[in-house]
């Protein structure tokens, strides 16, 4: 199977009020990426990701079709330690289904995820719209110590 991403647009941003989900102060500025994920050149997920500057500067010098997480990782030394992801369903507008090449009207999974390192920074907030003909989520619990 071959994954790849490709990028429908990125910019850079400033929050303008509080409250923003990367949970940074105003006039703080922050990478925002949109992008089409796709399986075997078959287009499945659109998401739009957001990165605070502050932690990750330069990220539009490197490639941004390639894995984001490992160049977290890897470039910037960002390790997610929690996910706080919320999940709902929706149905596909006019942009999601060309995007997607599905009927307008679709079934799609909307799931939103905020990203925490181990000292509980928010380093990532992104938006995934995932074709719901394609997925099965599933859960798994562990008892805390």
């Amino acid at each position: 199977e071959r994954p790849s991403a490709t990028v429908i647009h990125s910019n850079i941003q400033t929050t303008d009020k509080l409250g923003h989900p990367l949970k940074i102060v105003v006039g703080s500025r922050y990478f925002v990426i949109h992008r089409l994920r796709l399986l075997n050149d078959e287009p499945l997920i659109i998401e739009t990701i957001h990165i605070p500057e502050s932690i990750a500067p330069e990220l539009f010098t490197h490639d941004l079709e390639a894995s984001l997480r490992e160049l977290l990782e890897n470039v910037y030394k960002i390790h997610i330690e929690r996910l706080d992801i919320s999940i709902e369903s929706i149905v596909s507008d006019a942009y999601m289904s060309r995007l997607l090449d599905v009927p307008i009207g679709s079934p799609m999974i909307f799931e939103k995820r905020v990203a925490y390192t181990a000292n509980e920074q928010v380093c990532e907030y992104s938006e995934h719209i995932y074709r719901g003909d394609r997925f099965t989520f599933t859960q798994e619990f562990h008892k805390s110590k």
